[in-house]
């Protein structure tokens, strides 16, 4: 089934949480802010996460044959892994990227600078309905199985055994969590109304979780499938809808959302996932547009692409020095990615 076709239904908690359709793309390369790269190139998509480095030209760096360099210091493009099942959440901290599988329900990370040399290292198995993914720099979070966000300390060894961060309650569907400061902020989901709920990092004690906001009906978030957050440093948090674009609230505290400051800031293409803010620069996915869109915030007025020719792009994250991205590939006939076909990068800024 198409992407126009697809029924949110089962998968109304986020167009993440399930495998979604890029059929009729065709795509001969990749085009990252002015270097291309020929995809004919990478590894063997058999091979789960192995690594590979793009060289400046936009031919592989030796022979495309999975080296991972000396980590891309003069490469301004590279495909950190491919052969990857079904990616769907990416969150970066400051030595990997950490990523989910959504039809296998694992939570997965590879070296940001080395690629994956190989396999990608398994942080969590057995987790069902993953809808989002969140990191630290001491946990990694992400909700999953319609009312839990689980959490593990991302030093140690791998895997992890998970730990409840919150019980958000039967069919409450959490999604988009995002930390921020001392806390960690999420959206759960009662009927059409979508509720903004925190806890503080250090755990959901007794008082929370705490909604701090309510949609209402007839406003930009009701009924909106959610499929991402971020939280600026001026009291912004701005949320990507799968359909509709994107909509900014107010904080008036760590703890308190203006909800008369609700508006829609960017109205985006259908398949709209994968919200990154980098500074001043939202970051989001167009899949159904194999390509990454930006603008600045907090008003948005003018989009621009930041990264095309990326099939069943799907989720992408930033840090000081480069931006993330993952790629669920081709579909098949049914509609849904291809196993194996997705795809994890990099690109320098």
């Amino acid at each position: 089934m198409g992407v126009a076709k697809w029924a949110l239904a089962a998968c109304f908690v986020s167009a993440l949480a399930c495998g979604r359709s890029y059929d009729e793309q065709v795509t001969d390369g990749v085009t990252d802010a002015g270097h291309d790269v020929d995809v004919s190139e990478q590894p063997d998509p058999g091979v789960d996460a192995s690594s590979f480095e793009a060289g400046p030209s936009g031919d592989a760096a030796d022979g495309g044959n999975g080296e991972g360099g000396d980590g891309g210091s003069t490469v301004p493009y590279a495909v950190l892994g491919s052969g990857i099942d079904d990616p769907a959440q990416l969150a970066v901290d400051a030595v990997n990227v950490y990523f989910t599988l959504g039809r296998r329900g694992e939570v997965r990370r590879c070296s940001k600078t080395n690629g994956c040399a190989g396999l990608s290292e398994l942080v969590a198995a057995g987790q069902s309905v993953l809808s989002g993914l969140a990191v630290t720099s001491a946990n990694v979070y992400w909700a999953t199985g319609y009312r839990y966000i689980e959490r593990c300390g991302t030093a140690g060894t791998m895997p992890c055994t998970p730990t409840m961060f919150v019980d958000t309650g039967a069919s409450s569907y959490p999604s988009a969590p995002e930390a921020h400061g001392t806390r960690l902020y999420w959206f759960v989901f009662s009927g059409n109304t979508r509720k903004l709920q925190t806890c503080p990092l250090s755990g959901c004690t007794s008082g929370y979780p705490k909604t701090i906001f309510s949609s209402v009906s007839g406003d930009a978030l009701d009924g909106a499938p959610i499929v991402g957050m971020e939280i600026d440093n001026n009291n912004h948090v701005f949320v990507l809808r799968y359909t509709g674009g994107i909509v900014r609230l107010t904080m008036t505290g760590a703890e308190a959302i203006d909800a008369t400051s609700i508006t829609v800031i960017n109205g985006t293409p259908f398949t709209s996932t994968g919200l990154d803010l980098d500074g001043t620069t939202l970051r989001w996915t167009i899949g159904n547009g194999s390509r990454v869109d930006q603008c600045t915030a907090p008003s948005c007025t003018t989009v621009t692409t930041f990264a095309s020719g990326h099939l069943g792009a799907v989720d992408v994250a930033s840090d000081t020095v480069a931006v993330y991205g993952a790629d669920q590939g081709a579909s098949d006939d049914a509609g849904s990615p291809k196993p194996d076909a997705g795809s994890l990068w990099r690109m320098l800024k």
